[in-house]
């Protein structure tokens, strides 16, 4: 079961086949992939911070994207 994350404001949605990755794995996934150093990262409904937190397959996982220009 793949871990799917939805980017906004674009409403992408990114399918990662892995058992879990960590908050830091994903955010330099997204960063090479071109989406952007200043996103927020929700996983189940709340703020995620810390970098080693994993995430796993059925995890609510939104990413937004800050827009250009602030």
């Amino acid at each position: 079961m793949p871990i799917k994350v939805l980017i906004l404001p674009s409403r992408r949605l990114l399918e990662l086949q892995a058992d879990s990755i960590t908050l830091g794995e994903l955010v330099r996934k997204l960063v090479d992939m071109g989406v952007g150093d200043r996103i927020l990262v929700l996983v189940n409904d709340k703020l995620a911070e810390d970098q080693g937190a994993l995430i796993r397959p059925g995890d609510n996982v939104i990413v937004v994207e800050e827009a250009p220009g602030g």
